[in-house]
């Protein structure tokens, strides 16, 4: 059995899998630690900069 999380880490179309998840509650309603939040913002930062987002961690 693969982990769900894997295909995040490992997978080919990391993009598309974060941003076709689906949200679970409303922005706010409360707290819990996704994976996802951090690859979906590597994405916006790449798009409003043009600069892809491991050139920020040299």
């Amino acid at each position: 059995m693969v982990p769900d999380i894997l295909p995040l880490f490992m997978g080919t179309d990391v993009k598309h899998l974060a941003l076709s998840a689906p949200a679970v509650a409303a922005p706010g309603a409360y707290w819990e630690y996704n994976n996802l939040n951090s690859q979906v913002l590597g994405i916006i930062l790449e798009r409003a900069t043009g600069k892809r987002y491991p050139d920020y961690l040299v």
